[in-house]
């Protein structure tokens, strides 16, 4: 199983090390169906009734931010970081059927999003991860405490560090 600790790193082996580490593919912890739901319970929330997002989806009716939102936010929670890679999950409906409908976009497409909107992929992708770390840990409470909460956004931007590097040596 490949990981990620905490701060977003490949874990450092040392033996008797006992410490938590959130899964480059957090279907390790948390079930493909939940994660779906959770993914499309944060890109729901946000608010896609904006004036200026309206107008610009009425010229650019082909443009669908809210589905790929969805889908590299499940892609980058499972370890799918590379856009070819994305675009192969999507034809072969791996782990991302439900969040896109039809032709998937492009590589090209996927790249630019991703830049055009990485704080809104870090918020998305952090929450995801804070829902599993939640999860996983039990912890009950609505917001993590400060050092906890840094740490999965460090995690969260380290995923999309790695995608572009990935993307960038391709």
């Amino acid at each position: 199983m490949q990981e990620l600790n905490l701060n977003g790193r490949a874990p450092k082996t040392n033996a008797g090390e006992n410490e938590l580490r959130i899964p480059l593919d957090l279907r390790d912890w948390i079930d493909p169906v939940v994660l779906k739901t959770w993914v499309t319970e944060e890109v729901e929330a946000l608010d896609w009734k904006n004036e200026k997002l309206q107008k610009y989806l009425q010229a650019h009716p082909d443009f669908r931010p809210k589905e790929l939102l969805s889908v590299l936010i499940f892609a980058y929670a499972t370890g799918v970081m590379e856009s070819d890679e994305i675009l192969g999950a999507l034809q072969s409906n791996d782990g991302l059927n439900g969040l896109w409908r039809g032709p998937g976009p492009s590589a090209k497409e996927i790249g630019t999003f991703r830049k055009k909107n990485r704080a809104l992929l870090k918020w998305g992708l952090a929450e995801i991860l804070k829902r599993a770390l939640q999860q996983k840990v039990g912890y009950l409470e609505s917001r993590l405490p400060p050092g906890l909460r840094q740490v999965v956004v460090d995690s969260a931007v380290g995923r999309l560090d790695l995608a572009r590097h990935m993307d960038g040596a391709a």
